[in-house]
């Protein structure tokens, strides 16, 4: 499933979701700027919600994984998102991680102490 919006300046957010259903692992691949601009300037609420909050059915427990190597920046609703996702994942026993995470998109975690909301590995 991916959804895609194109913003002034070529600028464009997509996020992209594939799972694999036998072990309970989804990727969230996103690209562009994770802007409340960005996300929500063609992705309506309901349509985001439906791609995070759909879960395997035949597995209790899993790992969603937010590919964020080409995010170049995040605000503070694109941060909300995800953390809220990770808490509601950890309800159900679902792990969390992302990976790629730059060093303006990681400063975004720590200055809203969120770095320790879910484990992160840098981009190289």
């Amino acid at each position: 499933m991916k959804i895609e919006h194109q913003a002034s300046h070529s600028v464009r957010f997509s996020i992209q979701r594939r799972e694999d259903t036998a072990s309970g692992v989804v990727i969230f691949q996103l690209s562009g700027p994770f802007t409340v601009r960005h996300m929500y300037g063609s992705i309506s609420p309901v349509a985001l919600d439906h791609i995070l909050e759909s879960t395997p059915s035949n597995t209790e427990c899993g790992v969603h994984i937010f590919d964020l190597r080409q995010v170049p920046y995040m605000d503070f609703a694109g941060l909300s998102l995800i953390v809220h996702h990770c808490r509601e994942c950890r309800c159900r026993g679902i792990h969390t991680i992302a990976t790629g995470v730059d060093q303006r998109v990681l400063n975004r975690f720590k200055s809203s102490r969120m770095e320790n909301v879910l484990p992160m590995t840098l981009a190289h």
